[in-house]
């Protein structure tokens, strides 16, 4: 209640927490890209959608001519890796091989880039078996 009559601090509070938001998204992101995933899978993110990012692995294996991946399989994979992960259809996002993550879930931007390197690691093993 103290924080809602001090605005100045209040500011400064979800500043920070915008900062590290945005560290981790950042960090998490670049677990993927320092671990292969092309930077294709992750245009169809949205700017300001605060912790939430959609990682498009079907639009990179189609760009490649690969064949489609079996979206539930690699969603059972990353899990299976340890990460959260949601698959895009629950979100609403009609393409196969979406998957929405919240960055915002990882503790420190170290935690977040491991994600990302996980998630990286499991779409490779799943990309091996189609």
């Amino acid at each position: 209640l103290a924080l809602l009559h001090d605005l100045p601090r209040a500011r400064r509070c979800l500043r920070r927490a915008a900062d590290a938001l945005q560290g981790r998204m950042k960090a998490g992101r670049q677990g993927l890209l320092h671990a292969g995933v092309p930077a294709a899978a992750l245009t169809g993110s949205v700017p300001g959608a605060g912790p939430l990012d959609l990682i498009e692995f079907g639009a990179v294996q189609s760009a490649e001519g690969g064949p489609p991946l079996d979206e539930e399989a690699l969603w059972k994979r990353i899990l299976d890796a340890g990460v959260h992960v949601v698959r895009g259809q629950a979100c609403g996002v009609s393409r196969p091989g979406s998957m929405r993550v919240c960055w915002g879930a990882a503790n420190s931007d170290e935690e977040a880039g491991e994600a990302g390197r996980r998630i990286a690691a499991a779409y490779f093993m799943e990309r091996q078996m189609a």
